[in-house]
């Protein structure tokens, strides 16, 4: 497991524990369910340029680059906001809820419709992310340039 994945699942580890005798299976659905995740937001960063990414840092030379701090910023905001608030996301995380809450036997149900509401709250904090653009975020990091009110 990766380092970014393996903390999420212990802590998947530690809620499958309350499984009893399901434990193992719990931790595989886990663990399956990190690794897409992970696999999906390791395919957003893999578009970006090596060389790009070395010319902007000036560990590479390139007189034709015009790439900058600012731009590398938007583009990676816009590539997180846009694999954040695809409804793909959040038709993999219900799948997988309803795939880990086979777990829980006869309270299958109550753990679909239980999960499914807190997953709909979160993503609708997440879509809240459609009205920010990457050139305002970066701006506030003081990333970008902000431009001139007068």
């Amino acid at each position: 497991a990766e380092y970014g994945s393996s903390g999420i699942n212990a802590e998947y580890g530690y809620g499958c524990s309350f499984t009893m005798f399901l434990h193992a299976q719990c931790e595989n659905y886990a663990d399956a369910f990190t690794a897409s995740l992970f696999d999906q937001a390791r395919g957003v960063f893999d578009n970006f340029d090596d060389h790009e990414t070395c010319v902007l840092f000036n560990f590479c030379a390139n007189n034709a680059n015009t790439t900058t701090i600012c731009k590398v910023c938007e583009d990676g905001y816009e590539a997180v906001r846009e694999f954040l608030t695809a409804d793909s996301l959040k038709t993999i995380v219900k799948d997988e809820v309803d795939i880990t809450c086979i777990a829980f036997g006869p309270l299958r149900r109550v753990c679909v419709a239980e999960v499914n509401k807190i997953v709909d709250e979160v993503f609708k904090v997440i879509h809240t992310m459609d009205s920010i653009s990457g050139q305002q975020v970066c701006s506030t990091l003081h990333l970008c340039k902000k431009t001139q009110l007068f």
